[in-house]
């Protein structure tokens, strides 16, 4: 709806059964995913001259 750029980190795997009534996670997964997602944030809010942030034109501009 907003045009925005995403990204989809998933942290499970099809046996999990997300939604349903015996919904679980395992810890390993979920430690992985932990991980993941902070080294992205990291990276991205600490972009160096070697790995910059990309920037997308304006619209319109």
């Amino acid at each position: 709806m907003l045009g925005l750029p995403a990204l989809w980190l998933p942290r499970s795997y099809p046996g999990c059964l997300q939604h349903a009534p015996d919904e679980h996670l395992l810890a390993p997964i979920a430690r992985e995913g932990l991980v993941l997602a902070t080294a992205l944030f990291h990276a991205l809010g600490n972009p160096t001259p070697q790995l910059p942030l990309p920037v997308a034109p304006l619209k319109g501009a």
